[in-house]
């Protein structure tokens, strides 16, 4: 069905690898032609605007970045206010939550893996006030669900979203990221890589995340102290945590900052590393090393397989359906499991060459480009379009 006007709520898409989505998804929009327009609803200062084009007129609004209530409010008065005045004929949430209140028919991307996770939730969610939060977020979500079609990033995230929530089968489709070849790196390294590339130790083991509890950067204490015990020389740590992101980050740097000392430190934290300098800060590392526990897909994994650097990470059913033969894999609660992961690319003939050949592969032949994910995405849309639809 032909689509007049779609309109797209990519506000909480902000930074991280939501953003990288936003951003690839709204430049290959601008870069199209077909008869659909696009009202693109995005959060300012994160590079939106700039992408704005015949076709696609890019909105700024404020996502609310905390508090329940008032994201219900914005997603159920506020959506639903701009599709009406837009005439919409289909909406695209890519934040995960669906407006419950409009009558426009919604397609919504899927990627916050908390709903669909297994693992005790004290363990992803630290305090009572997280988990209480995830309930009521996860209770909305759920019932957000049961008008919309789905959109998953993996096989296995659209599994567990048709069993942990009775969908339809029919219902929810799975459209993967893609390679981030856009043409974003920067020209030169930036301080962050530089740092990496300073380190007199060099096997350097680089995590790019921020620190949450799923990313399981505490278990990379114990990795730090067992390579210590073990006289292992060459290795670093290398994270890109803002140090004052919370208390949980403040705590972990700190029971870190024995090995960060001294002139040939065993742990560096660069900070949150920009968008065009991912590609820099991997070719100075000597692994990709990834211990998380949770992911709807990681675009981290696609970037570390662009810039030639092997991964190693966890042996988790997300994590085997991205990187298949191009990783090398652990048990994420096992320091002792992550250290043998490491001497293992260390020790073993042609390993690493192996795991880099292997991920260009991948990213060659096991994924589509931002322009192909853009017309999935698109086609979808124009299956659940109404030509007159009222919110």
């Amino acid at each position: 069905m032909a689509v007049d006007c779609v309109v797209v709520n990519i506000t909480p898409l902000r930074h991280g690898g939501g953003q990288t989505v936003g951003l690839n998804f709204v430049r290959q929009l601008a870069r199209r032609r077909g008869p659909e327009r696009f009202v693109v609803l995005a959060s300012p200062g994160v590079g939106y605007e700039e992408l704005e084009a015949p076709g696609v007129k890019v909105q700024t609004v404020r996502w609310p970045e905390f508090g329940f209530v008032q994201r219900l409010h914005f997603l159920n008065r506020t959506v639903p206010q701009v599709c009406r005045m837009h005439g919409a004929s289909a909406l695209f949430s890519m934040g995960n939550m669906a407006s419950a209140t409009s009558r426009v028919p919604q397609l919504v991307l899927f990627h916050k893996a908390h709903f669909i996770a297994t693992d005790p939730l004290a363990r992803l969610l630290p305090t009572w006030r997280e988990r209480l939060q995830h309930r009521l977020e996860r209770l909305y979500f759920g019932f957000g669900l049961r008008r919309v079609t789905v959109v998953a990033q993996t096989e296995c995230a659209r599994a567990r979203l048709i069993a942990m929530y009775n969908l339809r089968p029919d219902r929810v489709h799975v459209v993967p990221n893609a390679p981030d070849l856009a043409g974003r790196t920067d020209p030169s390294p930036g301080p962050q890589a530089l740092q990496i590339a300073g380190l007199a130790r060099p096997l350097r083991l680089f995590y790019l995340a921020l620190y949450y509890p799923h990313k399981n950067h505490q278990i990379l204490i114990d990795v730090a102290n067992r390579l210590e015990a073990l006289g292992l020389e060459d290795f670093a740590i290398v994270t890109t945590i803002a140090p004052d992101q919370d208390r949980g980050a403040q705590q972990f740097l700190h029971r870190m900052r024995r090995h960060a000392a001294g002139t040939t430190p065993r742990f560096l934290n660069v900070g949150p590393v920009p968008l065009g300098q991912i590609d820099h800060c991997f070719r100075q590392s000597w692994a990709c090393l990834m211990p998380t526990l949770l992911e709807s897909f990681s675009g981290t994994y696609l970037e570390a397989m662009k810039a030639g650097c092997p991964i190693l990470t966890s042996d988790r059913d997300f994590a085997r359906e991205v990187c298949g033969d191009a990783a090398l894999y652990f048990d994420p609660l096992d320091a002792d499991s992550i250290v043998r992961a490491i001497l293992r690319l260390r020790d073993e003939p042609g390993l690493r060459e192996r795991l880099i050949q292997a991920g260009r592969r991948r990213l060659e032949q096991g994924f589509p480009t931002w322009a192909e994910v853009t017309e999935r995405y698109v086609e979808l849309l124009r299956r659940i379009a109404r030509p007159a639809a009222v919110s």
